[in-house]
């Protein structure tokens, strides 16, 4: 499965002024060729949810990638892409 681990860190400058930061460190799972494996039950559906999961993510990517506008971005797929999605945009303050 996958894991995120997520750090919230707040710091102030000379001149107490507050700066808010958060990193991701996240860990993802391979992908799995369900029908090589031979898995069944539990450990089945957990792959399936790791592929699903993995092609959400990359769905995301395309379209911030894609030169067309009005391509929509799929975030609201997968509980991952949702979680990543300020990361992947880089939307935040100072992001350059």
């Amino acid at each position: 499965s996958h894991a995120v681990l997520t750090f919230y860190i707040e710091t102030s400058t000379s001149d107490n002024e507050v700066l808010l930061s958060k990193l991701h460190l996240v860990d993802l799972a391979g992908s799995e060729r369900v029908k090589d494996s031979a898995v069944t039950g539990t450990r089945l559906r957990e792959a399936i949810n790791i592929n699903l999961s993995l092609f959400n993510l990359s769905r995301v990517i395309n379209a911030l990638g894609s030169k067309t506008k009005s391509t929509r971005v799929p975030y609201s797929n997968d509980v991952l892409c949702s979680l990543l999605r300020w990361a992947v945009t880089r939307v935040c303050v100072g992001a350059e």
